[in-house]
């Protein structure tokens, strides 16, 4: 008969740890469940990403997510809402019953193509679209895009659950960089909202007003959706005139994006507030900058 091992020391003052913060029994088992889990979610995204030639890296740089929560998801360490398991399915090229497979070993619900938005999903991901060619399509039929509000509760992603939040704090040596990470979780969601909001009052995709500020879309979908920001502040200036804000409306959300609002002692901060203040086009902008020799946005 094999000698039965005891579990590894860590692990079992790791549920002793779990037991002790749990605030009644039952939420201390589902927490030890969840942690031994993970050694078997890890182990089933390993043997996905070496069947398709990937590293942890660069299945989550293809499936647009932060380096940090994709990694977290793909061993095991954070569970995450149905979106972006699907993102991370499409990111690594996966077929759809991989993808159907992969829905049901992390307890979420299969695509289901009577439903228009999965309809949508399972068309792109048996045509093998990329996640920007799959958020396209679904912003271009009016569909929330892979990450948005979920569709059936209406709620937005919350990668940051307060337990995991709880031990973040416990675990962290600097407060200061403890404060930055949790912080960037709530910007991007409230990015995310706060274009969706403006987008949907002017009755507006993204694809469309990505078109009409001249914006890449592989760069603009992050830049709406909070999972990127843009270095140049023209970019947002660009997006205000695309989607005519007025003077006031732009400051504020150059001050919400963090990106100093325009300051007309400055020439060409100036130049910027005249054209927005009189409803200029991007067109009309460029050529008032360009004939006063201040370069174009």
């Amino acid at each position: 008969m094999q000698e039965r091992q005891d579990p590894p020391l860590s692990r079992t003052r790791e549920a002793e740890t779990i037991l002790r913060d749990a605030d009644g029994y039952e939420e201390g088992i589902e927490r030890i469940r969840g942690a031994l889990m993970g050694d078997t979610i890890r182990e089933y995204f390993a043997a996905l990403l070496d069947r398709h030639g990937l590293t942890v890296a660069e299945a989550v740089k293809r499936a647009d997510l932060d380096k940090d929560f994709g990694r977290q998801i793909l061993i095991g360490e954070r569970m995450a809402r149905r979106d972006y398991y699907i993102r991370l399915a499409i990111g690594m090229g996966l077929s759809f019953p991989e993808t159907q497979s992969m829905l049901n070993f992390v307890g979420h619900g299969p695509i289901y193509a009577v439903r228009e938005r999965d309809a949508a999903i399972l068309y792109a991901i048996q045509r093998g679209y990329n996640l920007m060619q799959t958020q396209y399509l679904l912003d271009e039929h009016n569909l929330p895009v892979l990450g948005d509000p979920d569709p059936e509760t209406g709620g937005y992603s919350d990668p940051l659950s307060t337990h995991e939040a709880e031990h973040q704090v416990r675990e962290a040596q600097d407060f200061g960089e403890l404060r930055e990470e949790i912080g960037d979780f709530f910007m991007r969601a409230s990015v995310n909202e706060y274009f969706e909001t403006m987008l949907s009052a002017r009755g507006m995709s993204r694809a469309q007003a990505l078109e009409r500020a001249g914006i890449k879309q592989s760069i603009g979908f992050q830049l709406l959706n909070g999972t990127r920001t843009a270095k140049n502040r023209d970019v947002y200036v660009r997006l205000a005139l695309a989607l005519s804000l007025t003077l006031d409306d732009t400051q504020r959300m150059l001050k919400f994006l963090k990106k100093g609002e325009l300051y007309p002692l400055r020439e060409r901060d100036a130049a910027l507030v005249f054209c927005l203040a009189h409803g200029y086009s991007i067109e009309e902008t460029n050529r008032l900058l360009l004939d006063n020799g201040l370069g174009e946005l």
